[in-house]
Protein backbone atom coordinates (compact mmCIF):
# COMPACT_ATOMS: atom_id res chain seq x y z
CA UNK A 1 0.00 0.00 0.00
CA UNK A 2 2.85 2.56 1.09
CA UNK A 3 4.63 1.89 -2.23
CA UNK A 4 1.28 2.57 -4.64
CA UNK A 5 0.87 5.70 -2.61
CA UNK A 6 4.96 6.45 -3.04
CA UNK A 7 4.39 5.95 -6.69
CA UNK A 8 1.58 8.14 -7.11
CA UNK A 9 3.10 10.97 -5.11
CA UNK A 10 5.93 10.72 -7.39
CA UNK A 11 3.81 10.59 -10.53
CA UNK A 12 1.72 13.85 -9.35
CA UNK A 13 4.59 16.41 -10.70
CA UNK A 14 5.05 14.96 -14.13
CA UNK A 15 0.98 14.54 -14.24
CA UNK A 16 0.38 18.37 -13.13
CA UNK A 17 2.90 19.18 -15.93
CA UNK A 18 0.45 17.32 -18.28
CA UNK A 19 -2.79 18.51 -17.23
CA UNK A 20 -1.68 22.25 -17.83
CA UNK A 21 -0.11 21.89 -21.26
CA UNK A 22 -3.65 19.76 -21.92
CA UNK A 23 -5.57 22.66 -20.70
CA UNK A 24 -3.72 24.89 -22.90
CA UNK A 25 -4.55 22.60 -26.03
CA UNK A 26 -7.79 22.57 -25.32
CA UNK A 27 -8.17 26.36 -25.14
CA UNK A 28 -6.11 27.07 -27.87
CA UNK A 29 -7.19 24.16 -30.87
CA UNK A 30 -7.34 25.52 -34.09
CA UNK A 31 -4.61 27.83 -33.31
CA UNK A 32 -7.14 30.18 -31.46
CA UNK A 33 -8.88 30.48 -34.40
CA UNK A 34 -13.10 30.22 -34.49
CA UNK A 35 -13.73 27.53 -37.08
CA UNK A 36 -15.64 29.13 -40.15
CA UNK A 37 -16.06 26.66 -42.32
CA UNK A 38 -18.09 23.04 -41.66
CA UNK A 39 -14.67 20.91 -42.25
CA UNK A 40 -12.66 23.39 -39.88
CA UNK A 41 -15.60 22.61 -37.12
CA UNK A 42 -15.99 18.90 -37.39
CA UNK A 43 -11.99 19.16 -36.83
CA UNK A 44 -12.49 21.18 -33.78
CA UNK A 45 -14.84 18.96 -32.56
CA UNK A 46 -13.35 15.50 -33.07
CA UNK A 47 -10.00 17.12 -31.09
CA UNK A 48 -11.47 18.77 -28.55
CA UNK A 49 -12.49 15.90 -26.27
CA UNK A 50 -9.33 14.42 -26.62
CA UNK A 51 -6.71 17.40 -26.31
CA UNK A 52 -8.26 17.80 -23.33
CA UNK A 53 -7.14 15.82 -20.47
CA UNK A 54 -10.12 15.87 -18.09
CA UNK A 55 -12.75 15.11 -21.03
CA UNK A 56 -10.82 12.50 -22.28
CA UNK A 57 -10.04 10.95 -18.43
CA UNK A 58 -13.92 11.39 -17.73
CA UNK A 59 -14.79 9.65 -20.95
CA UNK A 60 -12.49 6.68 -20.55
CA UNK A 61 -13.48 6.06 -17.14
CA UNK A 62 -17.09 6.16 -17.76
CA UNK A 63 -17.07 3.88 -19.97
CA UNK A 64 -14.77 1.48 -18.12
CA UNK A 65 -18.14 1.65 -15.54
CA UNK A 66 -20.75 1.39 -18.77
CA UNK A 67 -18.99 -1.82 -19.75
CA UNK A 68 -20.69 -4.22 -17.35
CA UNK A 69 -24.06 -3.26 -17.97
CA UNK A 70 -26.32 -4.81 -20.77
CA UNK A 71 -27.08 -1.69 -22.33
CA UNK A 72 -23.62 -0.40 -22.18
CA UNK A 73 -23.63 0.84 -25.97
CA UNK A 74 -26.71 3.37 -25.09
CA UNK A 75 -25.73 4.99 -21.68
CA UNK A 76 -22.67 7.26 -23.75
CA UNK A 77 -26.01 9.21 -24.99
CA UNK A 78 -26.77 10.43 -21.69
CA UNK A 79 -23.56 12.09 -21.24
CA UNK A 80 -23.38 13.28 -25.23
CA UNK A 81 -26.55 14.31 -25.85
CA UNK A 82 -26.63 16.96 -22.41
CA UNK A 83 -23.34 18.08 -23.31
CA UNK A 84 -24.54 19.13 -26.96
CA UNK A 85 -27.53 21.09 -25.51
CA UNK A 86 -25.11 22.73 -23.00
CA UNK A 87 -22.57 23.86 -25.81
CA UNK A 88 -25.49 25.39 -27.92
CA UNK A 89 -26.86 27.35 -24.77
CA UNK A 90 -23.02 28.30 -24.46
CA UNK A 91 -23.04 29.99 -27.24
CA UNK A 92 -26.28 31.52 -26.96
CA UNK A 93 -24.56 33.48 -24.32
CA UNK A 94 -25.65 31.16 -21.40
CA UNK A 95 -23.11 31.83 -18.49
CA UNK A 96 -22.11 29.31 -15.80
CA UNK A 97 -19.56 30.22 -13.27
CA UNK A 98 -17.10 28.20 -11.68
CA UNK A 99 -17.56 25.79 -14.74
CA UNK A 100 -13.74 24.75 -14.63
CA UNK A 101 -14.49 23.74 -11.32
CA UNK A 102 -17.39 21.49 -11.19
CA UNK A 103 -15.96 19.60 -14.70
CA UNK A 104 -12.89 18.94 -12.07
CA UNK A 105 -15.44 18.11 -9.28
CA UNK A 106 -17.69 15.87 -11.66
CA UNK A 107 -13.81 13.66 -12.15
CA UNK A 108 -13.29 13.57 -8.72
CA UNK A 109 -17.07 12.61 -8.29
CA UNK A 110 -17.02 9.60 -10.70
CA UNK A 111 -13.62 8.51 -9.07
CA UNK A 112 -14.81 8.01 -6.07
CA UNK A 113 -17.93 6.22 -7.40
CA UNK A 114 -15.45 3.39 -8.68
CA UNK A 115 -13.23 3.10 -5.94
CA UNK A 116 -16.55 2.49 -3.80
CA UNK A 117 -18.34 0.38 -6.33
CA UNK A 118 -21.20 2.79 -6.77
CA UNK A 119 -21.61 3.05 -10.33
CA UNK A 120 -23.43 -0.17 -10.82
CA UNK A 121 -26.22 2.07 -8.94
CA UNK A 122 -28.21 3.48 -11.64
CA UNK A 123 -30.04 6.16 -9.46
CA UNK A 124 -26.49 7.81 -8.80
CA UNK A 125 -24.65 6.98 -12.14
CA UNK A 126 -27.01 8.13 -14.93
CA UNK A 127 -27.41 11.81 -13.71
CA UNK A 128 -23.89 11.91 -13.11
CA UNK A 129 -23.50 11.20 -16.82
CA UNK A 130 -25.85 13.90 -17.41
CA UNK A 131 -24.58 16.00 -15.40
CA UNK A 132 -21.44 15.94 -16.45
CA UNK A 133 -22.70 15.66 -20.13
CA UNK A 134 -23.73 19.35 -19.62
CA UNK A 135 -20.52 20.50 -17.64
CA UNK A 136 -18.39 19.16 -19.98
CA UNK A 137 -20.51 20.23 -22.85
CA UNK A 138 -20.52 24.02 -21.71
CA UNK A 139 -16.61 23.70 -21.53
CA UNK A 140 -16.35 22.44 -25.46
CA UNK A 141 -18.80 25.63 -26.82
CA UNK A 142 -15.71 27.89 -25.14
CA UNK A 143 -14.46 27.11 -28.64
CA UNK A 144 -17.06 27.87 -30.76
CA UNK A 145 -18.66 30.79 -29.66
CA UNK A 146 -18.90 33.41 -32.29
CA UNK A 147 -18.91 30.78 -35.04
CA UNK A 148 -21.95 30.59 -38.02
CA UNK A 149 -24.39 27.86 -38.01
CA UNK A 150 -22.31 25.72 -41.02
CA UNK A 151 -18.75 25.44 -38.30
CA UNK A 152 -21.25 24.81 -35.48
CA UNK A 153 -23.12 21.52 -37.19
CA UNK A 154 -19.81 20.88 -38.13
CA UNK A 155 -18.47 21.06 -34.83
CA UNK A 156 -21.61 19.59 -32.42
CA UNK A 157 -21.22 16.64 -35.46
CA UNK A 158 -17.43 15.86 -34.39
CA UNK A 159 -18.06 16.25 -30.74
CA UNK A 160 -20.75 13.42 -30.96
CA UNK A 161 -19.03 11.06 -33.30
CA UNK A 162 -15.83 11.23 -30.87
CA UNK A 163 -17.18 10.96 -27.39
CA UNK A 164 -19.31 8.13 -28.61
CA UNK A 165 -16.47 6.53 -30.68
CA UNK A 166 -14.56 6.47 -27.64
CA UNK A 167 -16.77 5.19 -25.22
CA UNK A 168 -17.63 2.44 -27.41
CA UNK A 169 -14.15 2.05 -28.34
CA UNK A 170 -13.47 1.81 -24.56
CA UNK A 171 -16.55 -0.58 -23.63
CA UNK A 172 -15.28 -2.73 -26.42
CA UNK A 173 -11.22 -2.86 -25.44
CA UNK A 174 -12.61 -3.74 -21.22
CA UNK A 175 -14.75 -6.67 -22.19
CA UNK A 176 -12.08 -8.08 -24.11
CA UNK A 177 -9.50 -7.78 -21.80
CA UNK A 178 -11.90 -8.79 -19.44
CA UNK A 179 -13.17 -12.04 -21.16
CA UNK A 180 -9.75 -12.81 -22.70
CA UNK A 181 -6.76 -11.44 -20.34
CA UNK A 182 -7.73 -12.64 -17.13
CA UNK A 183 -8.71 -16.20 -16.87
CA UNK A 184 -10.26 -17.51 -14.11
CA UNK A 185 -12.16 -13.62 -13.68
CA UNK A 186 -15.43 -14.14 -15.88
CA UNK A 187 -16.88 -10.78 -15.67
CA UNK A 188 -19.93 -12.20 -14.19
CA UNK A 189 -18.09 -13.47 -11.18
CA UNK A 190 -16.16 -10.61 -10.28
CA UNK A 191 -19.38 -8.51 -10.34
CA UNK A 192 -18.39 -6.59 -13.55
CA UNK A 193 -15.90 -4.44 -11.03
CA UNK A 194 -12.67 -5.54 -12.30
CA UNK A 195 -10.60 -2.46 -13.05
CA UNK A 196 -12.85 0.07 -11.52
CA UNK A 197 -10.67 1.02 -8.43
CA UNK A 198 -7.55 2.21 -10.71
CA UNK A 199 -9.63 3.24 -13.31
CA UNK A 200 -11.39 5.16 -9.96
CA UNK A 201 -7.56 6.46 -8.60
CA UNK A 202 -6.53 7.47 -11.54
CA UNK A 203 -9.48 10.12 -13.00
CA UNK A 204 -9.82 10.84 -9.41
CA UNK A 205 -6.55 12.57 -9.50
CA UNK A 206 -6.50 14.24 -12.70
CA UNK A 207 -9.47 15.68 -11.26
CA UNK A 208 -8.16 16.90 -8.36
CA UNK A 209 -5.12 18.34 -10.02
CA UNK A 210 -7.58 19.77 -12.74
CA UNK A 211 -9.73 21.17 -8.90
CA UNK A 212 -6.65 22.41 -7.50
CA UNK A 213 -5.43 24.06 -10.45
CA UNK A 214 -8.78 25.79 -11.17
CA UNK A 215 -8.95 26.97 -7.35
CA UNK A 216 -5.83 28.39 -7.49
CA UNK A 217 -5.90 29.68 -11.69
Amino acid sequence: MKTRRHMLFAALPPLAGALISQTALAHHGMDGQVPNTLFSGLISGLAHPVIGLDHLAFLLAAAVAMASRPNAFRLPWYFILPGLLAAAWHVAGFDLPVSEILVAASLVILGLMLVWRRVDQAMLFLPLLMLAGLLHGYAFGESIVGAESTPLLGYFAGLALVQYGLCAGSILLYRRLVRYWLPGRAEQKAGGQIGWGPAGWAVGAVGGIFLILAVIG
